[in-house]
């Protein structure tokens, strides 16, 4: 996905560039139309935009592992 702030081209499932953090728009899996952070639909053909949620899930990760941890002590 290449930065429409700064050119670089940027791993796809990234929500911010890795360059200058600016938002990248998310890319609708069935018409290609780019969206923006925050839509629920796309634009494009009306369809749900699925949108990245690796917060959550490290989130998930990070209590499973504090729990281990307590359980070990």
């Amino acid at each position: 996905m290449q930065c429409q702030n700064c050119g670089l081209e940027n791993k796809e499932g990234r929500r911010f560039c890795s360059g200058c953090g600016a938002e990248l728009p998310i890319i609708c899996t069935e018409c290609g139309f780019s969206n923006d952070q925050g839509d629920k639909f796309c634009g494009g053909c009306g369809k749900q935009v699925s949108q990245p949620d690796d917060h959550d899930s490290t989130s998930n990760t990070n209590t499973e592992l504090n729990e281990s941890a307590v359980n070990v002590l």
